[in-house]
């Protein structure tokens, strides 16, 4: 484990010659911490690395580090957090979140020489995250990511988190990729798993989904904070009608387990933010389910949407 820990290392500093220097704090912090001999037995490693081109450069990598540690040794990531706050000016873009804020607000990054698969922070309330991008200064079309995830299991009394170190083209900067087939073909999206399920949340109200025909959909990535903010009834209706479509979409594709978390999405919508609709809105809404609800041949589907009409009389 140790030997393919220090593999790891040696390979990511491999392709991050001058171009880190900006990072040096970070870069050290995170070395040490994946190397401490005292905290091998509690991280588990896992790489991702692609090479493309008649170089054969890497163009994208992966690399995630996921630790559960006894509590007493908590403070050893505070060498990573303190590093990475002194070199995040050197960023174009920060997000932080501490656990325990409900903001509704998550970041999507995107690596993958297609960019065909994702990592996502932010999407737990109970946990913290700390997330830098910075530009590869050496190539401009390619951007780093770090990110740091942590929070205190009180089941078993643990630490636990991961540090990510992400490398790839940065998603602004280049074009849109086309996936063809259904939504269950999209990149590492395994619509099969409730928790994959959650990567449909990426997709800012379901907005950077787009059928251009017979099967073929287009995914717009980028390295942007995802707000998906519900504050007025607008905000209500706007996010509603993405589902409502969606799930009309997924219904004559035959896509029952898309409309199963289609449906779960619409219910959490009612239930948080119901009241904030008028009398009128809530008509419109319970309205628009029961016709779903005729259209739907799945009972739990069916009992879902019986729940959310109820949660919009409360």
């Amino acid at each position: 484990m140790k030997a393919i820990k220090l593999l790891a290392i040696t390979l990511l500093y491999a392709v991050m010659p001058t171009t880190m220097s900006a990072q040096e704090n970070l870069k050290k912090a995170i070395n040490n911490f994946v190397c401490n001999k005292n905290l091998a037995e509690y991280i588990h490693t896992s790489n991702f690395m692609e090479n493309i081109g008649p170089e054969n450069k890497v163009s994208s990598f992966c690399d995630q580090y996921t630790f559960e540690l006894p509590m007493s040794k908590k403070k050893e990531l505070n060498y990573v957090l303190t590093a990475f706050n002194r070199d995040k000016s050197t960023a174009y873009n920060v997000y932080s979140r501490d656990a325990g804020i409900s903001d509704d607000t998550f970041t999507t990054i995107a690596y993958g020489g297609k960019l065909d698969k994702t990592i996502a922070f932010g999407v737990h309330k109970e946990r913290n995250y700390r997330v830098m991008l910075v530009q590869d200064r050496q190539d401009s079309l390619r951007r780093y990511c770090y990110g740091i995830v942590w929070y205190e299991n009180k089941d078993d009394n643990t630490f636990c988190g991961s540090i990510n170190v992400v490398y790839g083209p940065n998603p602004q900067k280049v074009k849109k990729y086309k996936y063809y087939g259904n939504l269950s073909s999209l990149g590492n999206i395994d619509l099969s798993g409730l928790e994959q399920l959650k990567e449909l949340d990426k997709l800012k109200n379901l907005d950077k989904l787009s059928e251009l025909g017979n099967g073929t959909y287009v995914i717009i990535n980028s390295d942007t904070l995802e707000i998906n903010d519900i504050k007025t009834s607008t905000d209500f209706l706007r996010r509603f009608g993405s589902l409502r479509t969606t799930f009309k979409k997924s219904l004559r594709n035959h896509q029952t387990e898309i409309r199963t978390v289609l449906t779960n999405k619409i219910l959490e919508l009612c239930r948080s933010h119901g009241k904030l609709l008028n009398n009128e809105e809530r008509k419109l809404c319970t309205d628009s389910l029961r016709e779903l609800q005729k259209m739907e041949f799945d009972a739990y589907i069916r009992g879902l949407l019986d729940i959310a009409m109820s949660s919009l009389k409360k």
